[in-house]
């Protein structure tokens, strides 16, 4: 999900109740509307982070999942986390 969207979203509520859904509950709720024809056994929100250091010659590259590999092998280990942490 793009970061424009909000990560909570207020649904309406009985009365004067204020409620707000994570946005990820929503898509999970909606999973199988989204895709028709497949079985949802589970779901789980996760974050894609990219790195922007990685210097390619796409011109240049004869092969560039071959160039990406290369770029990735060479970058320093770290911690899993989520963005942010």
């Amino acid at each position: 999900m793009p970061r424009a969207l909000p990560r909570l979203l207020r649904v309406p509520a009985a009365g004067d109740a204020i409620h707000y859904v994570p946005l990820q509950e929503i898509i999970s709720e909606y999973a199988a509307k989204l895709y028709r024809g497949y079985e949802i056994l589970a779901s789980t929100p996760f974050r894609i982070t990219r790195n922007s250091n990685l210097y390619l010659e796409e011109e240049e590259a004869r092969n560039l999942m071959e160039a990406i590999d290369s770029q990735v092998a060479q970058r320093r280990k770290g911690w899993a986390g989520a963005a942010g942490d």
